[in-house]
């Protein structure tokens, strides 16, 4: 086949050239038609990774030097990497439990990403990244931001049952065996899973403002209700006689299952309390700030009726 120089022909040739039947033979040629899932799941989340980049850098570029903290802070494009590398990688890191554990291989895959991969997307602040690189075009992120079917989506109410329903749901039903031989349903799955974790962690961890901002109490009242959700699930698989309808077919479906609860069980708890602690850190300081300021309001008010209280006894006098 003859080599085409796509960067030197015009847009209108380069479209009259690409028929149908050439552009399959370039595809098979490139490969595009062998990419499995986990491979086309991996490249969506380096685009996004590189999109997050690519804001920051125009955040930098479009800052107003004079405007104190216009850089976007180096920790949260860290963070945020970190999420998109835990996302991208989690095909990969679910293979750790082996071929013969499918079941447990699926829940360390799921940890990834319902949980470890969007807690450090959430620590991203990627809406608020948005706001800020949008520019000229900022009013129009923030009526999206605020739209009502947003806000709908973004509710406590809606976000916790999707993301600790969706467990129980994929694991007590069919869903999953269905999904593992659908590629289609395997990556709208996964996507969920993203999505409602980082919208979950965005509620409890706060730093990415938004429509709805809990206070300290609301924050630990979230993770609290979560906490059981994988204690109920471990118990029901663990305890289990028989491999249950989520249950993967494999050598031995009984181990796997009970090794599959362990992980989801010590895994899930683990993960929300490495959350908890410094959202509990977090709210002693904010306390802690409001006494303080609440102390030199008492202050200023008592030195300021100090000298009305000396004037009435000297007139009293």
């Amino acid at each position: 086949m003859a080599k085409v120089g796509v960067g030197r022909l015009p847009v209108r040739a380069l479209g009259s050239a690409m028929s149908t039947d050439r552009a399959c033979q370039v595809l098979a040629v490139v490969g595009w038609s062998n990419i499995g899932w986990p491979t086309a799941w991996s490249l969506l989340w380096i685009a996004v990774g590189g999109a997050y980049v690519w804001a920051v850098d125009r955040t930098r570029r479009a800052g107003d030097p004079g405007r104190a903290g216009h850089r976007w802070p180096p920790r949260r494009l860290t963070l945020f990497l970190c999420g998109i590398a835990l996302v991208a990688a989690a095909p990969v890191i679910g293979s750790a439990a082996g071929s013969s554990r499918p079941f447990a291989s699926a829940v360390i895959e799921h940890l990834v990403l319902g949980m470890a991969g969007p807690a450090f997307l959430a620590l991203g602040a990627p809406v608020a990244l948005a706001l800020r690189a949008a520019g000229p075009a900022r009013p129009t992120v923030r009526r999206v931001v605020h739209h009502p079917v947003v806000s709908v989506l973004t509710n406590p109410f809606v976000v916790w049952p999707a993301f600790s329903g969706s467990l129980l749901v994929l694991y007590l039903t069919p869903l999953l065996r269905f999904t593992e031989s659908h590629g289609a349903a395997h990556l709208l799955v996964h996507a969920h899973m993203v999505v409602t974790g980082t919208l979950f962690f965005g509620l409890v961890l706060g730093v990415d403002g938004g429509r709805w901002t809990l206070p300290h109490a609301g924050r630990a009242l979230l993770l609290v209700l979560s906490l059981p959700v994988h204690a109920f699930l471990g118990v029901v698989l663990m305890t289990a006689d028989r491999p249950l309808p989520g249950a993967l077919p494999g050598p031995d479906v009984l181990a796997d299952q009970r090794l599959a609860a362990s992980i989801l069980w010590g895994g899930g708890e683990l993960i929300l309390l490495v959350v908890g602690g410094p959202l509990i850190a977090a709210w002693f300081r904010s306390e802690e700030q409001k006494g303080h300021r609440e102390d030199v309001r008492r202050d200023l008010l008592g030195t300021s009726s100090e000298p009305r209280s000396m004037e009435g006894l000297s007139n009293r006098s």
